[in-house]
């Protein structure tokens, strides 16, 4: 059987219409909380900055409570944060709350395994069997969950991601635009860049619940092409609301799609021998120009199909730590579970 509401990042829709609402996340969490949360009975939830987060935050912990599953918040972090910091939270697996690059409107759940990977095709489909099916939840008196307040994972994250660079001065000279699409990264991304030593303008930094992705953004990097060429910086860096997206902009202001910095990144590592298994991994809609390009440096490529998670499940097959889609997810297996925009920045901007 085909999973209906889950797709190949989760179940996503429209806030407070079925499956989005506050009802539909409450019966998800019971669901998860009985399948999966049997071991630690433990899950994390995170979110990005839109406004139905807190809704969907708030009816998920109360599912999960109500099944004897303790409940660690992280608040408002990026994607590749929580798939990174996952393992070290001593829980059964983790919530990312997000609609990605969609509009404000929207919001998703995506489902995070106690590794930090996201869930197979398999584990959905029990799920969404379980969860569409007529099975009433015992709830025991006894056995109420608790919610705990997650105050290190950012500061871990931040330090990992300091690490990536060769050197805490790496950036030094380096005068770069970035758009944080008023999500995730919105603090994030600045404080890693000026701490590097770089020298930047920060674009939609300032979330208001409603204005993620809003002509801004991996998706609308008009703004900062503009800005980029006005204050004669040497690169743009757009993410988008949950921060697994990025899109490049050079020095004249051209925006650089997701198969150029494919491109980019693979000649890298190929120089620098850290290639591994010789091979990238893109996806069926990538361009045919990618493969003519990669293929004439001697490099592997493989086709996955259209998702981030095949993606990584390719990647993994054969052996190769480079890969991405032509939207801007970008995995960097080295240093990531999943497409992390910060860190391919820093690799890019240190390469």
């Amino acid at each position: 059987m085909g999973n209906k509401l889950f797709g190949t990042d989760g179940v996503r829709g429209i806030a407070n219409e079925f499956p989005m609402t506050a009802e539909f996340a409450f019966r998800l969490a019971q669901t998860l909380g009985q399948l999966i949360c049997s071991q630690k009975k433990r899950a994390a939830i995170a979110k990005d900055t839109r406004l139905s987060g807190d809704m969907l935050e708030a009816a998920m912990a109360a599912g999960f409570t109500s099944m004897g599953v303790d409940v660690v918040k992280l608040g408002v972090v990026p994607t590749p944060l929580l798939t990174a910091q996952t393992a070290n939270l001593n829980v059964d697996m983790a919530v990312m709350i997000t609609a990605s690059h969609n509009p404000y409107h929207d919001n998703g759940i995506k489902l995070i395994n106690a590794e930090g990977d996201k869930f197979s095709d398999e584990q959905t489909t029990k799920i969404e069997e379980l969860l569409t099916s007529e099975t009433v939840f015992e709830h025991d008196k006894d056995s109420i969950g608790r919610i705990f307040e997650d105050d290190k994972s950012i500061a871990a994250y931040m330090e990992n991601a300091r690490k990536v660079a060769p050197n805490y001065n790496a950036l030094k000279g380096l005068r770069a635009v970035l758009d944080c699409a008023n999500g995730a990264f919105s603090k994030i991304m600045p404080q890693i860049f000026k701490d590097l030593g770089a020298g930047i303008i920060t674009l939609s930094d300032t979330p208001d619940g409603r204005n993620i992705n809003m002509d801004c953004g991996s998706q609308h990097t008009e703004n900062l092409q503009k800005v980029v060429c006005e204050s004669h910086a040497h690169i743009g860096i757009a993410v988008d609301g949950d921060g697994d997206r990025i899109i490049i902009c050079d020095e004249n202001g051209k925006r650089i799609d997701g198969d150029q910095i494919i491109a980019y990144l693979a000649t890298y590592f190929k120089e620098e021998g850290l290639l591994k298994g010789n091979a990238v991994v893109a996806t069926i809609w990538s361009n045919l120009g990618l493969e003519k390009y990669l293929h004439s440096l001697g490099i592997n490529y493989y086709r996955s199909a259209v998702g981030e998670r095949y993606v990584i499940e390719k990647m993994r097959e054969t052996g190769s730590n480079v890969g991405g889609e032509e939207s801007g997810h970008m995995v960097l297996s080295d240093y990531a579970k999943t497409g992390d925009a910060l860190l391919t920045a820093i690799v890019i901007c240190c390469g």
